[in-house]
């Protein structure tokens, strides 16, 4: 058959991440099936972009020892080996092993090492305050952190690897757009032996990072049901549905929330306050596409009552709430940032239930293990902080928990 004359840009990333070694055949041909390309085609563009980045004989290394090979083969088999690693391997961010000591911050600033940081995209607050407290915990050792802001966009993933190679730093901190096509990434930072770690959720699906820095993510989801729950009861509903709006490429971190906050909708605790329905739409994309599938819903379904959308997409469903004059419709959100703050003060409508994540918390772990890590100490694989379950009673108790004791900023 002929060749694809023009590839689109989600082909050309795609390419340019099985060429790298970061994408196995398998997720190669799905991820290509899904873009509506047939067997043929895709046979095609895999004879052309030749074969991945082959296993290096012997390679070994005390940042990575899961070693070159993916960890699984899709991304429902990576979150189960995410969850349950989490579950079995997870360390407090207290814990000695990674707290540094004032000793091992004065060695640190006698080395001034160079260090750097990847971020999702700084646009979104929460990331904006990981990286906040992590370059102020981090400054404190090494002279001028780089910080590279992927903006939101995939492509960007791997050419922010490439600039802190580049940059020859001696330890990298990621927090990637998309964990799935994120190996390529990771295995520009395996080549050079650079250790790193990840916040939030996995970088990558298949590739683990040295450490990653997250909340027990499918408690957080749970940990929302009952407080929503509650709210009902309150305001006189006794049933509803709770239609939860999927990302369209999800995270680890939508992924795990979403399988906690059916749990806890289906928690008998929960069910003996309301009788909730958990219900899973069709994924959607950011904000506008979000309040587009809620329109949707309110038009359709008036056993909903509560919408869930676990990011900070949650503004797509607070326009369309408002728009069709709803006050019998809640939001469950993430996280707590000056929208979600604002409607939870304002009476907690649309957004009644919120998940304030431990921003200074990671933040600053974030910092410590990589200054173990440079010290030559092991660190655990994942290290774990909790936030707060927000409701319009605790807003400003949830904000100094989680931000490093600063009052509200909001009114």
């Amino acid at each position: 058959m002929p060749p694809l004359e023009k590839p689109s840009r989600e082909l050309s990333e795609l390419v340019e991440h099985r060429r790298a070694g970061g994408l196995p055949r398998r997720q190669f041909l799905r991820a290509g099936a899904a873009m509506g390309l047939t067997l043929p085609a895709l046979a095609a563009v895999l004879s052309a972009c030749g074969a991945p980045e082959r296993e290096v004989a012997g390679w070994s290394s005390r940042y990575y020892p899961y070693g070159r090979e993916p960890v699984a083969t899709s991304v429902g088999e990576a979150t189960d080996w995410w969850m349950d690693r989490t579950a079995k391997d997870a360390v407090d961010w207290r814990a000695p092993e990674v707290t540094l000591t004032e000793a091992e911050v004065a060695e640190l600033q006698q080395r001034a090492p160079r260090i750097g940081h990847q971020w999702y995209g700084l646009y979104v607050p929460a990331v904006a305050g990981w990286n906040e407290f992590w370059l102020e915990e981090a400054s404190r050792w090494a002279p001028k952190p780089t910080v590279y802001d992927v903006q939101g966009r995939a492509d960007r993933d791997i050419r922010g690897a490439q600039a802190l190679v580049g940059s020859q730093i001696a330890v990298a901190g990621t927090l990637a757009v998309n964990w799935s096509l994120f190996g390529a990434a990771m295995r520009k930072y395996q080549a050079a032996d650079i250790p790193t770690t990840s916040v939030v959720a996995p970088s990558s699906a298949y590739y683990p990072t040295t450490c990653t820095l997250m909340p027990d993510q499918v408690e957080c989801g749970r940990s929302l049901a009952l407080p929503m729950a509650e709210i009902l009861a309150r305001k006189g509903i006794t049933e509803s549905d709770v239609v939860f709006i999927p990302s369209r490429q999800p995270a680890y971190f939508d992924i795990a929330r979403e399988i906690g906050l059916e749990q806890g909708v289906n928690a008998a605790e929960t069910q003996s306050v309301a009788r909730l329905n958990f219900v899973r739409a069709a994924p959607a994309g950011e904000s506008t596409e979000v309040e587009s599938a809620v329109a949707q819903v309110l038009a359709t379904n008036p056993d909903a009552h509560v919408i869930a959308v676990l990011s900070y997409r949650y503004a797509g469903a607070a326009a369309a709430i408002r728009s069709a004059g709803r006050r019998d419709v809640w939001i469950i959100a993430f996280d707590l940032e000056q929208g979600t703050a604002t409607q939870l003060l304002d009476g907690g409508w649309p957004v009644a239930v919120a998940y304030s994540l431990p921003i200074a918390q990671l933040g600053r772990a974030d910092a410590h293990v990589m200054g173990k890590i440079l010290l030559g100490k092991d660190v655990p694989l994942v290290v774990t902080a909790q936030g707060t379950p927000t409701t319009s009673a605790n807003v400003g108790q949830a904000y100094s928990n989680d931000w490093g004791g600063r009052a509200l900023p909001w009114k």
